[in-house]
């Protein structure tokens, strides 16, 4: 019910008792008030009738699309309700879904919402509102219920200064993946001099002793060092695409990168594993902040933060 209908109702009745008749307008009073107090008490028992849930994930989505978010209501007793207004946000976006669950015990609601940052994102639905039969009564019940969305980073131009990768071996053994040989060589059929600082697990001894000196095998774990890309405790959605493009570039170019965030890294040496980065990042928080701490060793070391990009 309208503000105009409480005003424009008692105005009739008054009309009908005063110029037409009054038993007919005491009657109409009489049901009006009636029905408001049936639709209250009605109202006042369905208010904790029903549960709202949200699904734990909502799904990997694309930065600047829309994400869908699947809320279900579902009865548990006694729920005459003709309006329930759901209310929740998203990365600071609010949204509000309408249902009704006067002949249905189970409603879901399918509430999409354009994603503005890359990262972990979750949505968070704060209360619900139920409605009584004639809109004049509310009750509202608060909710403390989360769903995360995972937003793949925006694929932006690098606009950072120019990174010039390390020529150093790479020590580290247990990598699976690593520079291919270069001019279209076969890892493991090719080799090189041994220099100080090769993995000893890599020398290819008969060769060496055919060639009287020690050889290297150029395989994928002998590749050069990575670049370390560094993300800032406070780094936001932009810092996280500049270092997927940043990324993407070194590898494309065939120089393996490893991006660290809170002490956590991820390593991309192949074309192939650049996907799998993007979608590492889209599970990072970035909505919280927290120390870079110490920065991981290594000849290149680039650090991106909202203040800019800086080479270390």
């Amino acid at each position: 019910m309208t503000l105009s209908g409480l005003v424009q109702g008692p105005i009739f009745i008054g009309v009908i008792l005063v110029f037409i008749n009054g038993y007919t307008g005491w009657l109409l009073l009489y049901t009006i008030l009636a029905a408001v107090l049936i639709s209250f008490v009605v109202c006042l028992f369905s208010r904790k009738g029903y549960e709202v849930s949200v699904e734990e994930f909502s799904g990997i989505v694309q930065s600047g699309q829309n994400c869908t978010v699947r809320i279900t209501l579902r009865k548990k007793g006694f729920c005459f309700l003709p309006r329930i207004t759901v209310y929740g946000e998203l990365s600071g976006q609010k949204f509000a879904a309408k249902t009704s669950l006067l002949f249905r015990n189970t409603v879901s609601l399918d509430v999409r919402i354009r994603t503005s940052q890359c990262g972990l994102q979750h949505a968070r639905i704060t209360r619900s509102v139920g409605e009584d039969l004639v809109g004049m009564f509310w009750f509202k019940r608060l909710w403390e219920l989360e769903t995360s969305v995972a937003v793949l980073p925006k694929r932006v131009k690098y606009t950072g200064p120019e990174v010039v990768p390390s020529l150093l071996p790479s020590e580290d053994e247990d990598r699976e993946e690593g520079a291919t040989v270069q001019f279209g060589g076969v890892p493991g059929y090719e080799h090189r001099e041994y220099v100080e600082g090769d993995s000893p697990r890599k020398i290819n001894y008969k060769l060496s002793a055919k060639k009287k000196q020690l050889m290297v095998r150029l395989d994928e774990s002998c590749g050069n060092e990575s670049t370390r890309l560094v993300l800032t405790g406070d780094a936001d959605s932009g810092c996280a695409e500049q270092a997927f493009a940043l990324a993407e570039k070194l590898v494309i170019k065939g120089d393996p990168v490893s991006v660290h965030h809170h002490g956590d890294s991820f390593s991309a040496v192949l074309p192939s594993s650049v996907e799998q980065l993007r979608e590492w990042l889209a599970f990072r928080r970035f909505d919280v902040s927290g120390e870079t701490g110490q920065l991981p060793s290594g000849s290149v070391c680039v650090v991106i933060s909202p203040q800019g990009i800086a080479i270390r």
